[in-house]
């Protein structure tokens, strides 16, 4: 009786430590995931800000350039 208890313990535990460990790695994954997302999605959020920061003044430029010139 003593030898199967232990047994069954010793089973539970071993599952146990496999889950946690599972769930630690499952945690780590998503982690990681949500950095890398973040990362990419700020990434982007500074490419367009310059994008449209740089757009908008060729866009100034141009229309100082055409104040500028005399028509005519």
């Amino acid at each position: 009786m003593f030898r199967v208890i232990n047994l069954t313990r010793v089973i539970n535990m071993t599952r146990v430590i496999n889950l946690i460990r599972v769930i630690n790695l499952i945690r780590v994954i998503n982690m990681i995931r949500v950095i890398n997302m973040t990362r990419v999605i700020n990434m982007t959020r500074v490419i367009n800000m310059t994008r449209v920061i740089n757009l908008t003044r060729v866009i100034n430029m141009t229309r100082v350039i055409n104040l500028m010139t005399p028509v005519g």
